[in-house]
């Protein structure tokens, strides 16, 4: 594991936690170019340390789920197009789900590797796994909309999106939707479009939360791993330790939310950034070295 701070002598007195923040354009600019300010900053507060991660955090998990929201329009252009020409006309009455088509039931489609399957009212989610290569699908019914995937040696699992007139088993539809409600043709384009824009703070909402609780998770298991192993780096302390890691964290978040809103299709985000954040740590621990052996910062 790539060397923290060094540790202090427990006969010497903690320097003080430093009492002005450092703006936060002159914060990146050390953690980027001069890794080795970690040193100094290990001694701010563990608190403001947090909130700026926090902050940062939200604005990158919100801004990289924003980034994905073109291609979200595109697909739901595309299954507009397919839903019009599949089901023609889709209206609501009388809290249930009426097509035009396909009027013989059962009726299997397929559309981008998705299996969709309409069914007679009354019938139940097959206990069998589907037959074909897809991975995902949709399954419905009148008053019944599931989503499921392929698990690996089970059996699909479904996911409510519609039952007993509820969205999500939460919302109701007759509340979002009047009875009677209609869609036709290109219709269904525009509408998809629409409720896509309008999940967007939604989507933002989910990505900086997502994002929060992941990066935190990892500062704070790379925090206790000294204190698990009983490791002479846990002589430095917890707090000083929990603000070196949170202050070192902030690159790898940075490049992790750029990696992430490219859309690459190689790594996932998490991943990326276990990497960059080891990668950073190794680099710290060098400019460290340096730093000590030649008695002046280097910088990148």
């Amino acid at each position: 594991m790539p060397t923290p701070p060094p540790i202090p002598d427990p006969r010497q007195r903690k320097p003080r936690a430093i009492s002005t923040a450092v703006p936060f354009h002159h914060l990146l600019y050390g953690l980027f170019f001069h890794p080795a300010v970690l040193v100094v900053l290990q001694a701010d507060s563990w608190r403001r340390a947090f909130r700026r991660v926090t902050l940062l955090c939200l604005l990158c998990g919100a801004l990289v789920s924003l980034a994905r929201l073109p291609t979200l329009l595109k697909a739901a252009d595309d299954w507009g197009r397919w839903m019009s020409r599949e089901l023609v006309r889709v209206e609501w009455r009388q809290g249930k789900l009426h097509w035009e088509r396909p009027q013989a039931l059962p009726y299997t489609t397929r559309h981008r590797g998705w299996r969709v399957d309409f069914a007679a009212e009354g019938s139940s989610f097959p206990a069998e796994p589907f037959a074909g290569p897809e991975q995902q699908g949709l399954w419905l019914t009148p008053s019944e909309v599931f989503f499921w995937e392929r698990l690996e040696g089970k059996p699909p699992r479904p996911i409510i999106l519609l039952k007993d007139g509820k969205l999500l088993d939460r919302f109701e539809l007759a509340q979002m939707r009047p009875d009677g409600f209609s869609l036709r043709g290109e219709e269904f384009s525009q509408e998809t479009r629409r409720l896509m824009l309008q999940a967007a703070p939604v989507l933002a909402l989910q990505g900086a939360l997502e994002m929060f609780f992941k990066i935190v998770l990892y500062v704070l298991l790379f925090t206790l791993i000294p204190f698990v192993l009983r490791s002479p780096l846990a002589a430095a302390g917890f707090t000083r330790m929990l603000t070196f890691y949170l202050y070192a964290s902030i690159p790898p978040l940075i490049v992790a939310a750029i990696y992430g809103s490219l859309h690459l299709p190689y790594l996932n985000m998490a991943t990326l950034f276990v990497f960059s954040f080891v990668g950073y740590l190794l680099l710290v621990g060098k400019h460290l070295r340096q730093t000590f052996t030649t008695g002046r910062p280097q910088a990148l």
